[in-house]
């Protein structure tokens, strides 16, 4: 007995077995425009037409809320634990967008087979959706709504500190076509790859839902479209000789100042690459 073709599809999109930039766009499309059928209920409609969904989460201790989406009509009653719910019929897309304000993993199900697509995940497929569709609409920089990173930047620089092979380290906002708002992240370090570990780890606890962690530190296009232009600003966190301990003490208590990078997102410009190991 196969699986339903949306769990193939995702299985390989998860796996990177489809690299490149139509076939990310076309599996984030194809799940945003799918009906999907989730445990919950939809409220009255309110005076604006509005008709509120009330979804059912599976709370965990230390780890993100799980949503159930099943892939069709009557999958949950193969379910023994969602037969008796009710359901309620949405896309993808709706889903997509809760990540803005809430973190949560989504276990995909055709009632046989469950996939799980970590936030992570559910977070870039939103990006690489509005990339794609063109309605994200361009802000300019006085008009932006950035997330706030401090208890990230705070992290970044307490690790940092206690590390001696980090020499520099530069964050950034990272913003495509004003919806789409992330972090990025560069190091100069003896050995970067050893740290984005612990900084992953970090994001994920410390960064505001609706914003990814990107690194900004392998040669490609992250590499040679804001390696140059961050390298411009002053590093978040920089190792002085010789620092003495009030530079050090100043340098706790200052609050960061972390630059803005903008991406004008138009004709062939690469999209977001495969999803997070």
């Amino acid at each position: 007995m196969h699986s339903h073709a949306l769990l193939d599809a995702a299985l390989a999109w998860l796996n990177g077995e489809q690299r490149g930039q139509d076939a990310h766009a076309c599996f984030a499309t194809d799940f945003a425009t799918h009906r999907l059928f989730v445990p919950g209920q939809q409220e009255d409609r309110q005076a604006d037409g509005a008709a509120p969904l009330q979804l059912q989460f599976l709370q965990q201790d230390g780890c993100h809320p799980v949503l159930f989406a099943f892939v069709e009509a009557g999958a949950h009653l193969r379910s023994p634990h969602h037969a008796q719910c009710p359901v309620v019929e949405c896309t993808g897309a709706v889903l997509l967008g809760l990540t803005q304000h809430l973190k949560f993993d989504l276990s995909l199900s055709d009632g046989r087979y469950v996939l799980s697509l970590p936030y992570e995940s559910l977070n870039l497929l939103r990006s690489t959706v509005l990339l794609t569709s063109g309605a994200t609409g361009s802000v300019t920089p006085a008009s932006l709504q950035l997330p706030d990173i401090d208890a990230f930047c705070a992290e970044v620089l307490r690790y940092c500190a206690t590390q001696p092979g980090i020499h520099r380290c530069w964050v950034c906002h990272v913003v495509a076509s004003g919806q789409i708002r992330n972090v990025g992240l560069l190091l100069q370090a003896d050995a970067p790859a050893e740290h984005h570990t612990h900084f992953a780890r970090a994001a994920q606890q410390l960064l505001p839902p609706g914003t990814m962690l990107l690194n900004l530190d392998p040669p490609g296009f992250f590499e040679d479209h804001f390696g140059p232009r961050l390298r411009e600003h002053p590093p978040l966190f920089l190792r002085e000789r010789n620092e003495d301990w009030w530079s050090r003490l100043r340098r706790r208590w200052q609050r960061p100042v972390v630059p803005v990078i903008m991406i004008d997102v138009v004709g062939d410009s690469p999209c977001p690459p495969g999803p997070p190991d």
